[in-house]
């Protein structure tokens, strides 16, 4: 998965590269491409929710270097 956000972003499909990784964080296959990071933050917790873990937030930050 992460050679495919690796290739996702060298190709600057950022978004879609941020929702493939949304998808392997939330082991999620929504097909979920935020365009705007308050959506990846607003789905996120509607699944966490769903799981009994809304409670708890976790903010990850993914940056990639060539």
């Amino acid at each position: 998965m992460h050679l495919q956000i690796t290739d996702l972003v060298r190709q600057g499909h950022y978004q879609l590269a941020c929702g493939r990784y949304f998808e392997a964080k939330h082991k999620s296959e929504s097909k979920f491409a935020p365009h705007h990071p308050n959506q990846y933050y607003d789905e996120s917790r509607r699944l966490l929710a769903e799981d009994g873990e809304g409670k708890a937030i976790y903010v990850s930050v993914f940056i990639l270097h060539y």
